[in-house]
């Protein structure tokens, strides 16, 4: 028999789902708790993400060409060959940011919503507010632990299936390591704003190395919190769907089974009723 909460098969003698450990005797979704959409918004989230990744991939290999193009040419004594190198990493840091900012935006958006939607199952366990979904990436410190804590408990609760805890750790990690990796590994930062063009090749020749290998952690970041996203959101708005139907039927029943046992007070017991009925009191 599938559990009304996560859908695993149980044996019908059994109390609480064997997956999900929930009590199959709880009602599928909280009555009055708003709940929200996330299908849509994860397929957003997916798609930014992707861009993200390809605007990366340029960055790390387009970066490194042209600052190697313009160092020869700044050494030769090209004026304006030394100003551009020197605008270069402000204009690649720019660009960066740009890309970063909406899926940065999408993802906060959508952990919000999907936070808010595990308040509407019955017997769920998480410690971190809805709120932590927007301050969990802004305080400092806070924002190296909290969103992962708030993603792994929303997608435990979710989907209830094992993988969830290595695919989340294997996100955070690479986040964090290409958040972080390139501040040890890509070279001398100091040397782009000096005038020793030997240091600023060094520099741009680590970078076409250390770019494509940042931009491969980070396309295994962006990969499972697609992953995370594309599973979440769909078993939530099922699960939700499955909560509403329940609802819509018990109401229906309370509804019927006022209707037959209401009896006007012009109508004699076991006589029939204006609707064609035997009206039992």
């Amino acid at each position: 028999m599938p559990c009304p909460h996560c859908g695993a098969d149980n044996e019908p003698s059994y109390l609480r789902c064997r997956a999900c450990l929930s009590n199959r005797d709880q009602p599928i979704t909280l009555l009055g708790v708003r709940t929200y959409h996330l299908r849509g918004l994860g397929y957003a989230v997916v798609a930014a993400l992707a861009v993200y990744v390809a605007g990366r991939l340029l960055l790390a290999v387009a970066l490194p060409l042209v600052g190697r193009s313009l160092v020869e040419q700044a050494a030769a004594g090209g004026a304006t060959a030394r100003d551009a190198l020197h605008r270069l990493e402000l204009v690649g840091n720019l660009v960066a940011e740009w890309l970063l900012a909406l899926p940065a935006v999408l993802v906060i958006m959508w952990l919000w919503r999907a936070r808010k939607n595990v308040d509407a199952f019955p017997e769920t366990q998480v410690s971190d507010g809805a709120g932590w979904a927007i301050a969990g990436w802004l305080v400092p410190v806070a924002n190296l632990i909290i969103p992962c804590r708030l993603v792994f408990q929303v997608a435990r609760e979710t989907v209830h299936r094992r993988w969830v805890k290595p695919v989340v750790a294997v996100w955070w990690t690479t986040y964090l390591a290409q958040s972080f990796g390139l501040l040890f590994f890509g070279g001398d930062r100091s040397a782009i704003r000096g005038d020793d063009f030997a240091a600023m090749a060094e520099y741009f020749d680590a970078q076409l190395l250390a770019g494509p290998v940042s931009w491969l952690v980070t396309t295994v970041s962006a990969s499972c919190l697609a992953y995370l996203v594309l599973k979440v959101g769909p078993a939530q708005e099922a699960r939700i769907a499955r909560g509403e139907a329940a609802h819509a039927q018990a109401a229906y029943a309370t509804l019927a089974a006022r209707a037959v046992t209401s009896v006007p007070a012009d109508v004699p017991a076991g006589e029939q009723s204006p609707a064609g009925g035997t009206i039992q009191v």
